[in-house]
């Protein structure tokens, strides 16, 4: 059957808008909206119908598709054709079976997106269709029925008009796969909502007080909820590295929140000194996407009462995320002060500065994490180890070491789950007394986004 008998076809036993009835030939034709397919599609036959008239014993064939044109299409022009001709014309009828009528609504949901989005900051958007599963039924079951093979999804269609017609508007162009924001269209109710892309910021931080977590620490015995245990705070420590920097960040993009990413981590009770700790800020559904991050830098400072410091702040793209993960297992630089239960003698510190050169240990899990961490045994790296006497029993040390060593442990020996240790090599007890970190290897300032 031809796009025309199929087309009358379905206009005699349907009613269908010239959206839809588009739609079901859209391969067919190039360079042309479906709207105007199927109102192209509806003029030829209004045509055909109408010569037919004149034809004997085509007369009530004709009729009959004129009527299916004007009931079932609502195309006025074959309503004018009855009415010239003479007939009486009866009001048109249902609204389009597969759309309802949603589909000459659109300029609705194009308001309602322009509405939204002049609220907000975006170089770049993309239209997805959300909810549409009762009209692509619909156009399917018609589609098997009739034999079409050429016909295209609703989503598609409201996609790229709507797409289209917010572009016009804004000069914004349509970005498939890294919007700043996606504007999804609800058909069925004809409304709009925005999923804004997060933006991330990359830096460095110094943590200049003791007694800091990195993120924020949820009181384990409320988790979050708030109890005598935390003073109803539902934290365990009263602020992180990562709240000081959220706080500024993102109040400034006008986001939802953050999630924090870090090269590693260092202990609560540890400094993060040197260049700092490259991290990178995901600021969630930002309204804005860029502001001043040099004047971000001293409010932090400011607002953490020098606690914590950030270096170079500077946009960057997702993938930072993987770059500084990675990160985790760089090299590491580290000083301190150990403690030893029994008088160090000048011995104890040849040997310890003899044994630690590029030496591979073996660590498990530490006790002091091991109800929150894996019980895992990890081979790592020390490349240097160096200590200095500045009390009986008090030692200054400089480390350096693969990434992810646990240098507590290193010195303690946990019980001989790090083997082998400071400790165990003099044969003292020693535990680590204070701990910084001078730096965290990684050319992330170098690297593109």
């Amino acid at each position: 059957m031809s796009v025309e008998e199929k087309s009358i076809r379905l206009l005699r036993e349907n009613p269908i808008c010239d959206h839809c009835l588009g739609r079901l030939f859209a391969r067919y034709g190039r360079g042309l909206r479906n709207e105007d397919r199927g109102r192209s599609i509806k003029t030829v036959l209004t045509m055909e119908a109408h010569r037919m008239l004149s034809l004997p014993g085509m007369e009530v064939q004709a009729e009959q598709n004129l009527r299916a044109l004007w009931v079932n299409g609502g195309f006025e022009p074959a309503k004018q054709a009855l009415l010239y001709e003479g007939k009486e014309v009866e009001p048109q009828g249902r609204a389009c079976m597969v759309c309802n009528g949603m589909m000459d609504k659109l300029a609705e949901a194009v308001q309602a997106a322009l509405d939204s989005l002049h609220q907000i900051d975006y170089e770049n958007f993309l239209v997805s269709t959300v909810g549409a599963e009762e009209i692509m039924k619909r156009e399917e079951d018609l589609a098997v029925s009739y034999g079409l093979e050429g016909f295209e999804s609703v989503k598609w269609e409201i996609n790229r008009e709507v797409g289209k017609a917010i572009s016009a508007v804004t000069g914004k162009p349509v970005e498939l796969k890294r919007p700043d924001v996606l504007v999804e269209v609800h058909p069925l109710s004809m409304t709009v909502s925005l999923k804004l892309s997060s933006i991330f910021v990359y830096g460095r931080y110094r943590k200049l007080e003791r007694g800091m977590p990195q993120s924020k620490w949820l009181c384990s015995y409320c988790h979050g909820k708030g109890c005598a245990h935390c003073n109803y705070t539902g934290k365990k420590y009263p602020t992180s590295v990562e709240e000081e920097i959220a706080n500024v960040l993102v109040p400034l993009a006008q986001g939802s929140g953050d999630k924090f990413h870090g090269a590693g981590r260092e202990d609560v009770d540890a400094r993060m000194l040197g260049d700092g700790r490259p991290f990178v800020m995901e600021i969630l559904n930002p309204k804005k996407r860029r502001f001043d991050l040099s004047g971000a830098e001293r409010e932090i400072k400011e607002r953490s009462a020098g606690k914590v410091e950030v270096l170079g702040l500077r946009f960057v793209g997702p993938t930072m995320v993987q770059r500084v993960k990675s990160g985790e297992k760089s090299r590491k630089k580290y000083a301190g002060l150990i403690e030893s239960e029994q008088e160090i003698s000048e011995e104890d510190v040849r040997i310890i500065n003899a044994s630690f050169n590029n030496v591979e240990i073996l660590q498990r899990t530490p006790t002091r994490v091991s109800r929150r961490r894996a019980d895992i045994a990890r081979k790592k790296t020390v490349y240097a180890f160096q200590v200095k006497k500045v009390g009986p029993n008090l030692l200054q040390f400089e480390a350096e070491t693969e990434g992810g060593t646990y240098v507590k442990e290193l010195i303690s020996g946990d019980s001989g789950r790090t083997v082998p240790s400071v400790s165990g090599k003099i044969g003292k007890l020693l535990k680590c007394k204070e701990l910084d970190v001078l730096g965290v290897e990684g050319q992330y300032e170098s690297e593109g986004i």
